[in-house]
């Protein structure tokens, strides 16, 4: 265990919980925007990918909005401890809460992996409408809904079994100052850092790992069948897949950069309360750039929003001729 606490700015709780209030003050219109859009301007080409894209950007809005203002939290990672400065702590149990937020992030990883299945299923399988099928889709998502429920229990199934946990953290992490260590809504999750290192490898593991098998297979399937099907049927599929992909991964590195920062830390043991500080900063800016990208790459999105800020006049019937750049 290694431990560097400066005791500067970038460490103070005014800090962090100023900038979280900001961040959430600046993406709450956007995030509603983001739902009138998908809801409201989604064609019906692209009814199919309706409800994987609404779910992504409902999850990802929640997680802001969690962590921002109902948590506040202040992670002591690697020690499994933290306290939290949100409305949330006059109202439920700290493990609770806590635990709240944990699945919260971790149902990212089905979303992600039902949006890339969605494309897989309407595109490569040819048995995408039958009822077997239907069947079982339903309970691969709901098998990973589970699992995202399940994989980040553990850490906090002892939460009331380690009745030192004040002494156990000090020598640990000597560098952390007694404003810290005596904080009065401090808790600690486990005594063991290895249980969280081996759950957020896993939660990161198993949505990863789906979702390059159905976007590699997709790719594989509309390169495979570019010849036999119509130019411009393939350019449209083609057209809407790499969009999907770009919203998908460039919030996305916002997501895994931080996941695999954390895990490093679990296995290095290296505590350092500013970088946390800044990481779980830029988790929660997610949502912004999952919003913002969404409503770029998408052509029909970036229309509808170009006319409602009235950037951009359009006419209808242009508009119509161009939300065909999907087909299911």
């Amino acid at each position: 265990m290694s431990c560097d606490y400066q005791g500067n700015f970038l460490e103070s709780d005014e800090f962090y919980a100023t900038l979280l209030h900001f961040l959430s003050i600046l993406q709450a219109p956007m995030h509603i925007f983001g739902i009138y859009i998908i809801l409201k301007k989604t064609p019906k080409s692209m009814e199919k990918v309706k409800f994987p894209i609404l779910l992504l950007h409902l999850i990802t809005a929640w997680c802001d909005f969690f962590i921002s203002i109902l948590s506040t939290p202040v992670f002591l990672f690697p020690a499994t401890a933290g306290y939290v400065m949100g409305i949330m702590d006059y109202i439920l149990p700290t493990w609770l809460f806590c635990y709240i937020g944990f699945v919260s992030i971790s149902l990212i990883g089905p979303s992600l992996t039902l949006l890339f299945e969605n494309r897989y299923n309407f595109l490569v399988r040819k048995d995408s409408e039958c009822q077997s099928r239907k069947v079982k889709r339903i309970l691969h998502i709901s098998l990973n809904i589970i699992f995202a429920f399940l994989i980040v229990y553990p850490p906090f199934q002892n939460h009331s079994a380690v009745p030192d946990f004040r002494e156990i953290l000090h020598q640990e992490f000597p560098c952390l100052p007694e404003k810290i260590v005596r904080h009065p809504r401090l808790y600690f999750m486990i005594a063991s850092t290895s249980t969280a290192f081996i759950c957020l490898s896993f939660d990161l593991l198993l949505p990863t790992i789906q979702v390059f098998f159905f976007f590699f297979s997709t790719t594989f399937h509309l390169y495979r069948n570019s010849k036999s099907r119509s130019s411009k049927t393939t350019k449209l599929q083609n057209q809407f897949f790499r969009a999907m992909c770009i919203q998908v991964c460039l919030p996305f590195t916002v997501i895994v950069v931080p996941g695999f920062y954390f895990v490093y830390i679990f296995a290095t043991g290296y505590l350092n309360l500013a970088f946390n500080n800044l990481t779980v900063i830029l988790v929660t800016s997610h949502g912004a750039f999952s919003t913002i990208v969404m409503l770029i790459v998408h052509q029909p999105y970036r229309i509808a929003t170009l006319q409602i800020l009235k950037i951009r006049k359009i006419e209808t019937p242009t508009f119509a001729s161009t939300t065909h750049y999907i087909s299911c």
